[in-house]
């Protein structure tokens, strides 16, 4: 097989991988008010999984406050429960026609908490990383049609991707902690 096929496939798991670490790092709270910890969120509305974001206009009032204002007034407490059950440490004030979410001030000890969490997030990115190097690596060294010659460099352009995954990876994370720092 040719190795654009598993480079693909590579590719394809890889960015998975960073779609899922963008999307834990979108819910992470930096102290100022972000509207895309909520935007991407889903509830059921009529019956169909819907993103807030789509149903919802989400505006600054101020630095650390947040406004979500629903086009269907009626979605406010299954928004507002949708919230909630996220456990962000926000206060939500239901004003009965839209949502005003307060983001507390970060501590130096919620600063050094976050942190830890990036650290893990940046982890389970990597893992899934080399899971898929690892599945990839077995499809290669299960190919009958290819020489060792022919293995051994998919294998190693195969690393190459990975090292590149892994420091978008690092420098991903390395920007949310200098965000974290800055505030």
């Amino acid at each position: 097989m040719e190795f654009s096929f598993y480079k693909e496939e590579l590719i394809l798991e890889c960015e998975e991988a960073l779609d899922n670490l963008e999307k834990h790092l979108s819910k992470i709270s930096l102290g100022t008010a972000n509207p895309q910890m909520f935007s991407r969120l889903e509830f059921s509305y009529y019956d169909s999984p819907t993103m807030i974001g789509d149903v919802c206009s989400i505006t600054h009032s101020e630095p650390q406050t947040l406004v979500i204002k629903p086009f269907d007034k009626q979605t406010v407490k299954d928004i507002y429960s949708t919230i909630v059950k996220q456990n962000f440490l926000v206060t939500i004030q239901d004003e009965g026609d839209k949502l005003r979410i307060i983001f507390p001030q970060l501590t130096t000890e919620k600063r050094k908490q976050t942190i830890k969490e990036l650290s893990s997030i940046k982890e389970q990115a990597k893992i899934k990383v080399r899971q898929a190097r690892q599945t990839i690596l077995k499809k290669i060294k299960n190919d009958e049609e290819l020489t060792e010659d022919m293995q051994k460099n998919f294998q190693n352009q195969i690393q190459n991707l990975i090292d590149e995954y892994t420091n978008k990876i690092d420098q991903i994370i390395k920007l949310k902690e200098e965000q974290l720092m800055k505030i």
